[in-house]
This record gives structure tokens, sequence and C-alpha cells, in this order.
């Protein structure tokens, strides 16, 4: 009980003492929140000494940009895409049982080339019996026994057993690979059905991508672009865009892009191989400044003069990124402008300070 007296007796003695104490700590913790706030001064900037204007004071710190000259290139990048070529559905005429596929899906096949075999029996039994009727029917005709009609209509007999006979093989009508089966080995086909799909080579290949919609309005036919196939890391196909599908999907909202690939790279790739592609939609020789040096109401910027005074120069902007805006007028080569200047609060005529001017590509 006597030191628990002490106690209370002797914070009550101090107490003064501990309330300025505490009123000192609560001072120091208000500082250190400004200082977070607003950020360090240009003398405590690492690398970056403090300047003083022309009354003494020290001047505003800010972030400057020299605006370029420079070949600016703007693209979509990283779009996921499918190598796909002329898709032609082979298809037969005869009711008959399938025999036999000469090749595999994926095979190379060359225009001719027999890909598969029907069940030709009875085909061929009818072109051998009108082959046999035209030669009677001739001998007939040459000695005055048959009318001249009757030799034409045997003839005509003869040349549809004969493509009758010939359907029956499935062959291929151009350089090109075998595609997917639809029909297998020993069942029956069907009048004017798909029997196996042929991509042929002698037509040009494409890639097929999807873009999301708003971006379709940058994609116009005949624009540059890159396209890598992944089975030859490295490799970077120059292309262009040859059609862009006029309709969305409703679940996605994408649209279909079309980039064709020059002939002589056919011989190296296959249809469904997987590509990355690049569209380029712009690239031109353009004077370039980041987007954040504009200020937002109007388009303007700050300029720094050769006393590191800011003043407001009207611009007139052209094509714009996500990060870069073209200027057409308003700046010359070799300007520099302030970059945020809405975060640093400047006015017009107020000496700043810098430190290293911020340049494209650097």
């Amino acid at each position: 009980m006597k030191k628990q007296k002490n106690q209370k007796s002797w914070l009550r003695e101090n107490r003064y003492y501990l309330i300025g104490a505490l009123f000192i700590l609560f001072l120091g913790a208000l500082a250190l929140v400004w200082r977070g706030y607003h950020g360090p001064s240009a003398g405590e900037r690492p690398g970056v000494s403090p300047a003083l204007g022309s009354g003494g004071k020290q001047a505003r710190y800010v972030q400057v940009f020299r605006a370029q000259q420079v070949r600016f290139q703007d693209a979509l990048e990283s779009l996921t895409g499918t190598v796909r070529g002329s898709s032609l559905e082979l298809k037969c005429t005869q009711e008959e049982k399938l025999l036999k596929y000469n090749y595999q899906p994926g095979d190379f096949v060359k225009k001719g080339g027999i890909i598969a075999e029907l069940d030709h029996v009875r085909t061929r039994a009818r072109y051998r019996q009108a082959q046999i009727n035209l030669k009677r029917k001739q001998s007939l005709y040459d000695v005055g026994g048959a009318a001249r009609m009757e030799l034409e209509e045997a003839e005509e007999t003869l040349n549809i057993a004969e493509k009758d006979y010939q359907d029956t093989f499935i062959r291929a009508p151009k350089n090109g690979y075998m595609g997917e089966c639809r029909v297998q080995e020993g069942e029956l086909t069907a009048r004017q059905a798909p029997i196996v799909f042929f991509v042929s080579t002698d037509d040009p290949f494409f890639v097929e991508t999807n873009i999301i919609e708003k971006r379709m309005p940058e994609i116009k036919v005949g624009q540059k672009a890159m396209v890598i196939i992944e089975a030859f890391p490295g490799v970077e196909i120059p292309c262009k865009v040859l059609s862009i599908s006029p309709e969305v999907t409703t679940t996605s909202r994408m649209a279909s892009v079309r980039i064709g690939i020059a002939r002589e790279y056919r011989a190296r790739i296959k249809p469904g191989l997987s590509t990355v592609c690049r569209i380029i939609i712009f690239d031109r020789e353009v004077l370039l400044i980041p987007k954040n040096a504009l200020l937002e109401k109007e388009e303007s910027v700050y300029l720094v003069d050769e006393k590191n005074r800011v003043h407001v120069c009207p611009v007139e902007t052209g094509y714009a990124s996500r990060d870069y805006v073209e200027i057409r007028q308003g700046l010359n080569e070799g300007d520099v402008v302030v970059l945020r200047p809405e975060a640093v609060n400047l006015k017009k005529g107020l000496e700043i300070s810098y430190g290293q001017v911020e340049e494209y590509g650097k």
C-alpha cells in the first residue's frame, strides 16, 4: 500500500512534465505525416541539389521531358491466333462403301493424289459394259447396221459410266494437306455428303486471331502485322491484315481478324499451328511527348524556358497511345515540358528546378 501511494504521489508531482513530453511526441508525429504527404524537398532528393530562385528562395522541383522527333510505332500486342488455310470439303456423288484411306490426317498430298477409295465393283462393271456396247455399236455403224443416234447414245452412256467409276476415287483437287475424316472406313457414303476435309497449299495461308470490340476502329485492311509461330520461336514473319469480321460475338464481344502469310513461308508451316501476333496500328515520324505532360482540362503543356521558368503553351495533338501523344503544333524538337504538372501545383512564370531530363527510349 505504501508503494502504491508513493507512485501516485510521484505522478501527481510530475504530471506537467509528462503532459509536455506527450505533446512533443504528438507534434513529431504530425511532422512525419506532413512530410510523407508532401514529399521531400529538392535538397533531400537523392542526386538533386536544391536550386535557389532569383529571389533567393528555393525553386520548386519538377520532372521534365524533352520533346523529340522520333519514329513512333504503336501496336496491338500478344494476340493469340491459329494458322488456317483454304479448307475444302471433298464429297462423293456415289452411295458406296468407303473402302480405305491412302493418307492420314496431316499428310501432304500432291494434286491428283487418291486420298480415299470407295467400293467400285458396280461402277467398274457398268463402265466395262458401256465400253463393250460402244465398240459393238461402232462396228454396226461402220457397216450400216446402226444409226448415228444409236452410236452417240452409246458414247454418252460410256461417258456417264466412266464418270461414276472415277467418282469412287476421292482425289486431291490441289496440292495440300489431308484434314479431318468425316466418314470411317467400312461406312456407307451419302450423295454430296463430306467425306474428308482438305487444306490447299496453293491458296494463301492466313492467321486467324481475335480483337476486343473497342479496338476494332483501329484495325484496317492492309495494316502491317508481325507473326511469331510458336513451333519456330524467334522467327518473326512480316504479314498484313487481310480482313476484319463485321460481326462481334455476343459472348466474348470480340471480332475475328485474318492476317495473311506470305507465300514463301508456306513450305514451313501447317494449318493448326499456334501463333502470337502483333498488329501495327501506327508507324510514323512524329514529335512526341508523354500524355501525362498535358494539362487535364485543356490541350496545353507547361513549357520550361531558358531561365527555368514555366509558361502555359497551347498545343495541337494528334495520335495518342496509352503513354504518348503526337504534337502537331505548339512545340519544337528539343523543347522541355513539365511532367504531371497538376501534381506540383505550378503557376505561370514560376521558377523551377529539375534533375535529369527524360527522353523517349531512355
